[in-house]
This record gives structure tokens, sequence and C-alpha cells, in this order.
């Protein structure tokens, strides 16, 4: 007679009507079982299974399937649930055999002479193998012989005895036994220590796990429908499938799913995970996970409640948070009990996660127990990921902790590197990750949110903070505290100038960068190209082009190491910009492909898309009009798919000018109104004030001048600064609308002022509209004096052919003033230009020019080589080279300073020779001698001389020439020992050198010549640090220094000579930090280490100061 305790293992458990039955999965166990419900015979059934293993960790309805299984198949099943006192061999043994004759009477009741009163601890595993192996025998004999239908035999919770190997031997020899009857079903959270290879290649073997186990979104649906619940959206059903990955028990305990709505309902709203209509009670979920599931495993539970501040789990992450060493074996260990933790075998690593809803239990009892404990595993989390540079984790962690002065540490820290990687989404998400106090009392953290708006374009965004940082500066300097360094200040007031720029303030923007400048160290370069840089596109829109490209390029020698980064690009953008604004279309388009090809190299569509929109301006400028159109309207596909709103923005508005250039006004129309909609989105001051004027200008055109006047007068332009770009331009268009009013005396007013402000700007295109709609308004006063000096200057402009659409397109709308042109050319014995076409040709090159000895005014001759080439006759600058290679091809001969063969020129000029070669050389020369004087190039028999005495006679400076004599004259000078001459003779040489030779020049003609020149300078500046040094003149001696360094910065010598200075100053610490510098520059650039002489003398330092 069985106990009671005994019958209650042996008993199924009992199954709720409110319990949901998964008939796919009882299905799936009677495939396995071969068991059609219809019978039980031992026919047909020969590929049933030996052995079903269900294994899944607790709570994800194993046992409740195989007793709904029970219930449903015709098969006898012998259940018995297994509990800790199972674990002796000998009771599972007699426990396994009483559980069969529960149900099979017939197999008898003498099984105990047969078995051991007990197994001995000293037996050894072969003498218990044999005695098990006997009880088998006996038992298999009976059961084929008593048993005639097949039956199954269902071991619940095997983990429970599964440590112990005597009954893992028991099971595998059973198993081995070749008998139809018996089907073994094993339901466990760990997979069992049984020897399965076998079964698993015989196909005896059938496995269900939590992946077939979890509750699938339909199971939810169909277990809401038979609790008679209100139903769930389909949004909130897929919330619970996905919080709780379709565990079962979960779901159950943790939701009104569970058949406990009442109580469970009345969860606070601090206790609900997700939508409100699901609401997850923790406490029942704890209490089932401390009573069921880590009952015994008081180890384990600890670690896994410290490690769960972990997202993913490796030994080595587990060793160095909890300062262990068996973390590996832990895990291993929870992973085969089944306690809800999977390992991944990643391609780079294996890691472990913890089941999510075990995790977020785990991580509210260790903040509920002790807070303090919890953030310091968080510290040390963060101090772990932040060394393996995993900064996401680190700061994640740091503000978990609420060590919020880590947090901001780590982003300042981390924000160097990654802005210049296009990660500002990841940074801005880690800085609205601190809380709204802290982040407002951080001048570092507001600076990077700031940068990261003014990257964007985000102006309104970006300009409180940095008056947060100025306040937030001014309080700490009040109180005596320096919180934020000068380098940090600087940085500040060039950020703030962005803003200054961006609304209209190019002076004070200019100042504040001047301001930053007086704050920087000389070894801060990137700072120092930002202020250039900015004070360089403010000068040019100041109308001073001539300051902004010197400023400009300035700024990209001080990114020469850095040759394709977001910084030179934006550099070279901005050269582009400014030669297209002052007709230089050959090097706009060079620095604007350089810039779009670092773009592309970098992936920064943003910055690719900028680019495209100035190459599209360009070919407009061009004349290349339908080319433009044509770019534009790709770009415009390409912002609208990147979602790139200030591309979109300037593509519409350049788009709009072009559409006037066409005369297409309704479509100009509709491009302006959608860009200044953006444009006033986004908040760019700039882009709204071009936006209504070019508005106005199409209003105009379509014969409203009041509308075109109104849309003037709500820009926010001061015309009262006329040398500015946007006063320039809104004065221009305010003019032209009086002039098509017919208040020409009101336009010439405006026009006649505004004409030698443009001129000077060098804004070419500006100036040939202003130029024509002048000599229009003279016409219309009647005065044909004026009018025809002007129409001279229109003539030539149409002749060069460099801007026909816009001469084109002016003359069109303008009929008087072109057949006033027509009628003067007709009048004149020359050959008269096409008016209509807007193109002629210069006269051919003649086959013998000599030099005339006519008596003339003597002409002054100043020719600048050293950065922007330059000519002036008479003090005056040459600006009307008329072809674009003009100029360069004066330079060219001046170089060479010998006859030079035709075939030299062509090869040094057009490399890429065509048909028109030669009919682009003649014109050039055409034009060249109208620039510089008939006389001064002579041609004869193919050959081509540059004599610039035949006009100037010796009223000609060179500061090429100038400065390579004082070269000579220096190295006599130092040979003779005559320091006093050598260094007057250098002095005058550096003051020559503005920058490098013929700097916007890009052929290869120069570039040996450039080279020699550089070398000369920097050995004029080494030859002057020395002497300094030699007369102890240690100030001198370092700005000469300072100097070369600015030019190649990785001289090596130069660093030399700054750390010898700083020594014998007794400023160590200056000297360290220019050798670390110096060792990091190379390091980063190069990967390279300072010369054995340098790092002698840094040894020699550290050597002396221990």
């Amino acid at each position: 007679m069985l106990s009671s305790y005994l019958q209650r293992k042996f008993i199924q458990p009992t199954l709720p009507p409110t319990i949901l039955h998964r008939e796919s999965l009882v299905k799936l166990l009677h495939n396995a079982l071969a068991d059609p419900p219809d019978t039980v015979t031992l026919t047909s059934h020969a590929n049933s299974c030996k052995l079903v293993l269900v294994s899944a960790p607790a709570g994800y309805g194993k046992t409740t399937l195989l007793a709904d299984f029970a219930r449903h198949t015709s098969l006898p099943c012998c259940w018995y649930s297994l509990d800790q006192s199972d674990a002796n061999t000998y009771l599972f043994i007699s426990r396994f055999i009483a559980c069969i004759q529960q149900h099979f009477p017939q197999l008898g009741t003498d099984f105990a002479q047969i078995l051991e009163p007990n197994f001995p601890a000293d037996t050894h595993h072969a003498e218990i193998e044999q005695r098990i192996s006997t009880i088998i025998d006996a038992l298999v004999t009976r059961i084929t012989t008593t048993i005639p239908h097949r039956f199954a035999i269902i071991l619940c919770n095997y983990h429970e005895v599964n440590e112990n190997d005597h009954i893992n031997t028991f099971i595998n020899i059973l198993l081995k036994h070749t008998f139809e009857q018996c089907t073994l079903i094993i339901e466990s959270r760990a997979i069992p220590s049984l020897e399965l290879a076998t079964l698993l290649s015989h196909h005896q073997l059938f496995g269900i796990g939590s992946n077939v186990l979890r509750f699938s979104i339909q199971n939810i649906h169909d277990l809401i429908q038979l609790q008679h619940l209100p139903p769930l959206t389909e949004e909130e059903v897929q919330y619970l499938s996905k919080s709780l990955d379709g565990w079962i028990a979960g779901i159950l305990l943790g939701t009104r799913l569970g058949d406990r709505s009442a109580s469970i309902q009345t969860t606070s709203t601090q206790e609900m995970w997700g939508s409100p209509a699901i609401r997850m009670d923790k406490q029942n979920l704890f209490a089932y996970m401390v009573d069921e599931v880590f009952k015994s495993e008081t180890a384990i539970y600890r670690f896994l409640k410290e490690s769960s501040i972990l997202h993913q789990l490796t030994p080595f992450l587990c060793n160095q948070l909890l300062n262990i060493t068996t973390a590996e074996q832990q895990l291993s260990y929870v992973e085969k009990q089944g306690l809800f933790v999977i390992r991944n075998d990643d391609e780079d690593q294996s890691f472990y996660i913890m089941h999510p809803i075990l995790r977020e239990l785990l991580l509210d009892e260790l903040n509920r127990q002790d807070i303090h404990h919890a953030r310091r595993l968080h510290q040390r989390a963060a101090s772990i990921f932040y060394d393996l540079q995993d900064y996401d984790e680190a700061i994640a962690h740091a503000i978990e902790a609420q060590d919020f002065e880590l947090a901001t540490k780590f982003i300042s820290t981390s924000a160097k590197d990654l802005l210049h990687q296009e990660n500002e989404e990841k940074i801005a998400r880690w800085i609205d990750m601190i809380p709204l106090p802290v982040f407002e009392a951080s001048s570092q953290l507001l600076l990077i949110r700031a940068k990261i708006y003014l990257s964007r374009s985000e102006w309104l965004q970006a300009q409180p903070l940095l008056e947060k940082i100025i306040a937030l500066t001014s309080t700490e300097t009040q109180h005596g505290q320096e919180n934020i360094t000068s380098t940090a200040i600087a940085d500040v007031l060039i950020a703030q100038s962005r803003t200054l720029f961006n609304a209209g303030h190019y002076l004070q923007s200019q100042r504040l960068c001047e301001q930053a400048l007086q704050l920087l160290p000389e070894t801060e370069y990137a700072l120092q190209a930002k202020a250039h840089h900015y004070i360089g596109i403010a000068a040019s829109l100041l109308g001073d082009c001539k300051t902004g490209l010197s400023q400009i390029q300035r700024a990209l020698q001080l990114c020469s190491h850095q040759t394709e980064t977001n910084e030179t690009a934006i550099l070279h953008s901005n050269l582009s910009n400014i030669y297209n604004m002052i007709g230089n279309y050959m090097l706009a388009e060079y620095h604007c492909t350089t810039a779009i090809k670092i773009y592309r190299d970098l992936e920064n569509k943003r910055g690719e898309i900028d680019n495209l929109i100035g190459k599209a301006i360009i070919k407009r400028n061009k004349s290349e009009i339908d080319a433009s159109i044509a770019l534009f309207q790709d770009i415009l596909t390409m912002t609208r798919e990147a979602n790139y709103i200030n591309g979109e923005a300037y593509t519409l508005e350049n788009m709009g000018e072009v559409y006037q250039d066409q005369n297409n006004l309704e479509l100009s129309l509709q491009a302006l109104d959608h860009s200044l909609m953006l444009a006033r989105k986004i908040g760019d001051n700039m882009l709204i004030n071009n936006t209504l004027l070019n508005m106005a200008m199409a209003y105009l055109y379509m014969g409203d001048p009041v509308t075109a006047l109104l849309l003037v007068d709500q820009t926010q332009i001061k015309t009262q600064e006329t040398t500015s770009y946007d006063a320039m331009i809104c004065l221009l268009t305010r003019g032209t609308i009086y002039l098509y009013q017919h208040q020409y005396q009101r336009a010439e007013e405006i026009l006649s002022d505004l004409l030698p402000s443009i001129e000077k700007a060098g804004l070419k295109s500006r100036y040939i509209r202003a130029l024509i709609r002048l000599t229009a308004c003279y016409i219309g006063l009647k005065q044909p004096a004026k009018a025809t000096v002007l129409m001279e200057q229109i003539s030539d402009i149409i002749q060069q052919g460099n801007h026909q659409h816009i001469t084109t397109m002016e003359l069109q709308r303008l009929p008087e003033l072109k057949q006033a042109l027509q009628e003067r050319a007709n009048s004149t014995s020359e050959a008269s230009p096409d008016i209509s076409a807007g193109n002629a040709h210069p006269p051919v090159e003649p086959q013998l020019i000599t030099r005339t000895n006519e008596n003339q005014e003597t002409k002054t001759l100043r020719i600048l080589a050293f950065d922007e080439p330059e000519v002036l006759i008479n003090g005056m600058p040459v600006r009307r080279w008329r072809m674009a290679q003009a100029m360069e091809l004066y330079f060219y001969l001046l170089d060479h300073q010998r006859p030079v063969r035709k075939e030299q020129i062509i090869d040094a000029l057009w490399p890429e020779s065509d048909e028109n070669v030669d009919q682009k050389l003649r014109s050039t020369i055409y034009y060249l001698r109208k620039a510089i004087g008939e006389a001064c190039i002579t041609y004869n028999t193919g050959i081509y001389v540059l004599d610039n005495t035949a006009v100037y006679g010796s009223h000609v400076w060179y500061d090429v020439d100038i400065f390579q004599h004082h070269y000579t004259e220096a190295k006599q000078a130092l040979q003779q020992e005559d320091h006093a001459h050598a260094k007057t003779a250098f002095e005058t040489m550096v003051s020559l050198y503005r920058g490098d030779y013929v700097r916007s020049f890009y052929s290869n003609w120069c570039s040996l010549r450039r080279d020699e020149l550089r070398r000369s300078y920097l050995d004029a500046r080494r030859q002057l640090a020395l002497l300094a040094w030699h007369y102890e003149n240690l100030e001198e001696s370092i700005l000469h220094w300072r100097y070369l360094l600015n030019v190649d910065n990785y001289l090596d010598e130069g660093h030399y000579g700054l750390m010898r200075c700083y020594i014998r100053q007794g400023k160590r610490n200056l000297a360290l930090q220019q050798y670390h510098h110096y060792r990091d520059l190379l390091d980063s650039d190069l990967h390279l280490a300072p010369s054995p002489t340098i790092h002698k003398l840094y040894q020699k330092l550290m050597h002396a100061d221990s």
C-alpha cells in the first residue's frame, strides 16, 4: 500500500478550466510518440521516440503541457513528480518502479528482493553500474512479459535529481534497452546530464524548448477569450509578448490574465510596466522567482542580482565588476540549470543574456536593498567600460550611479573624438540623459550641445546655451572659481560668433573670433583655424573678399596636417564660395570639387549636398544654365531623401534664381516661396533675406514693383553698412525696382554709390548687373556722356563672353539699353560684338609684334607673387584680366624670365589639349596685353618673350626677385660672420613672404618653384631663430620657431628649438608640454616617434628633474 505522500507524487496534476489547451504542442507530442488517439497497440510504432525531453526555465508551462497531453492521449501515462528527496538512488529507483506498478499491478511486487537496501558510499562506480543493470534487466523483462500495451513514463522536475550520477546511469542504461512498450518523457529546467548523442543519431529523441513553449501573440488572445476578459489592443498584446518574451508564468502572475484580476488591478501606477492597460505585478513575479526558481540557489541568486546591472554578461566583466575569479563557472552553471540565462555565441565573442523580466526584478531588488551599493557597482562598471572605450555603456552606468561629474567627464573626453566622426546623435543622446539642472550648470555639456546644434545649422537652439555658458563663466570668475580655461572660453566665443554670423552680425562675429585668437595658446591649431575661418567668411560678406581669402587660406594652412577632415572640407567649400563671388570660376570649381571628394570619402551626405549646391551655382555663373537646373533638381531629391531641411531650403532659393534667368517666373516664385517657409522654420536669417530679395525680383519682372518693394522692406539688413554683401545685394535690388518704376534719379543715387563698393569687393556677376542697370539709369536720365563711358565697359564684358547669360538676360529686360549698345557698335569702325549672343572672339594673334618707342608717361609696375598673386599698375590692382588664365600666363612667363615656346605654354596651362587650344592661347595673350601693356609681350616665330621694362622701364618691383636677392645677401653675410647685416637681410625676406608662392594656382609648373621658395623662407626663419638664440634674445627666437612651425608643423628642429628656449627660460613645464604635443602629433598623424635628438633632450630634462 503506497503512502499518501507517494500517491501525490504519482498523480498527474488536475488542470483548471481556465488553462489554455495548446493543441499544436499536444499534437507534437502525439507525433513524437506515434500516438494516434484511437490505438495503444504495439503495431506501427517502430518510429516512435524512446525519449521526449521538455526543457525550459521555470514558468514556461512544461508541466501544464504534459498534464494536458496526458489528459488527451489514449496512452497510459505513469506520472512521477520529483523533488529533492528523490535524489537518493535507492529511493529513486524504487519509486520509479512503484510509479509503473501504480498503473500496471501485474508488474508484480517482488522487486524489493532485487533492490539493495542501500548503495554504500564506498561502492565503486563499476559495481554500482552492475547492480543498476541487473535491476533494469529484471524490470525490462517483467514489462515485456506483463504489459502488452504501449505506455509513457513522465518524470517531472528532473533537474532535482540531475546531479546524482547513479540516477543518470539508471536512465542511460534503461534507454539503451530495446523494448517498444515504453517512452520516457523527461521534464526539466536544465538539460539532463544524459548520453543523448546515440538517441539523436538514431532519431529516437524529440525535444521541446522555451522557443516552442513561449506564448505567442495568438496564445495571449486565446487566453483572454478563454477567461472572458476585456480584449487588449494589438499594440498592448505585442508589448506584453515582447516585454515578457512569451514567459507564461510572467504573463499569468504579473497581469490580470492570471485570473486574479481583483487583487492585481489595485497595483499603483509606479508598479506598472508599459501600457496602463497592462499592469505588471512585480511583487507576484519576484515571489515566484525567489520561492520557485532560486529557493536553493542563494549564492547564484546573489551573483545574478549584482551582475544584473550589466546588459550582457561575460566572465571578464563579471569578474571585474564583482572582484571575483569564478564568473565563468557560475555563468556556465546558471545556463545549464535553466535559470533564465542563455548563452549567445557571436562572431567576435560569447556572452550571456539574462531574461529581461528576471533582470528587471533583480535590479529592483538590488536598488531596494542597498541603493548605495547598487550605485557603487554602476560606478565600477562605468570605469570598466570607459577603459574598454565602450562610451555608451560607461556613460549610461555613470548616470545610473547618479555620478554626474563622472558622466560629464566621460562625455567631454569622448566627444572630442566622436564629434569628428559625425556621431552627434549619439553624443546628444548622452547629454539628454543628464538631468536638466546638472546640464544647465555644466559649461562643458552646454558647449558640446551647442556645437551639435551649430553643426546642424540649428542656430536658434544653440544661442541660449551659449548665453548660459557666458553667464556661468561670469559667475565663476566673480566667485574666484576657474572651472573653465581660457581655451574653453575661446571655444565658446568662436561658437557664439557662428550664431552672430547666421543672424547677419558679421562685424560682431569677426570681433568675437579676434578675441578668441588673443586667448588661444600657440599650439591650439584647430581652434585657431576655426577663428581664422569665421573671420574670413565674415570679411567676404562684409565686402572684403581679399581678407576673406587670406584668412581662410591661413586656416587651411593650420589644418595642413589633416588633409581629409570635415574641417578642411568646409574650408575648401568657403574658398570656393568666395572665388565664385569674385568670378574666379576655375579656382571655385577646384575647391568645390575638393570639398565634395572629402565629404564623399567621409560619407558626410549633408556636406556633399552643400557643395553640390555650390557646384550648381558655379555652372549658372558660367552660363551653363541647363546643366545648373538639372543638377539642382538632382540635389533637391537628395535633400529630401536625407531629410536635410537646410540643404532643401538653399537648393530651392538658388533654383528660384536660375528660373528667373530662364524667365520662368512662376516656377521661380514657387521655389522661393517654399524656400522662405523652410528658412523661417530653421531660423536662418541670411537665407530669409536672400529669399525675400529674390522674390522681390520675381515680382518685379512679373510687373508688380509695389509688392517687390514690400518684400525688400521685410528684410532685416542694415543698408547703412554699404560694404557688406547683404547690404550691397539689398541696395542693388531696391535700385533696380526704382529703375523699373522709371524713378531714374532715385535709382541712380543708389546704384552710382553702390557700383564702386561692388567693384572693390570683387563681386563679378553682381558688378555686371549693377553696371548694366546704372547705364540704363543714365539713358533714362538723358545723360549720354555717362552712359557712353559705361557702355564701353559693357561692350568689353560682352566681348569676353564669360558671363553670357547675365548680359543676355539683363539686356533683354532693358531694350532701350540693348538698342543703344547696338547703335553704338554699328557707329564705330571696329568689328562690332554680337550683342544678342553676348559672345565675340578677340583678334587673331599677329605673327610679329615689336617693341614701340612711343613717348609714354611714367608708369610703375608692382608684382606680388607670394600668397594670392596680384599686379598693381600705378598703385591700382589689375582686375580686368578678362580670361581666367591670363593672369596665370603672366606669372608663368615672369617665372621663366626667358623666351618660351608656344608648345611649352600649352603643355603647362592646357595639358589636356583640344582642337581650340591655339585659339585659347591667342585669346589669353590678347587679354594679357590689354591688361599690362601691348609692348610687354613680344612674339616671333612661335616664341613668346615677356619684357616688363618695355612699358615700365626701371619702375618694376617684383617681390620674388627682391626676396631672392636678400637671401643671397644674407648667406654671404653669414659666411663673413656679419650677423647684423645677415639679420637685416633675413628679416626683409620674411616680411616679403606673405604666404606660399602664387597660392591660388594649382598647375604643375609652379609647384617646384613654390617648394623652393618655401624652403628659403623656412631657412630664413631658422637662421633668425638661431641668431636670436646666440644673442640670448629668447622671446625673439621663440617667435621665429613658432612661425616656422606654422608653415611645417612636423619640423623636428622647430620643436627642438622651442624646447631649448623654454629650458633656458626656466619654463620646464612648457618644454615638456611642447615635447608631448609633438610626440602626440607625430603618433596620431604619421604613426612616428620624435627623432633621437629631441628625445634625448626630453630624457635629459626628465633626468635633471629627478
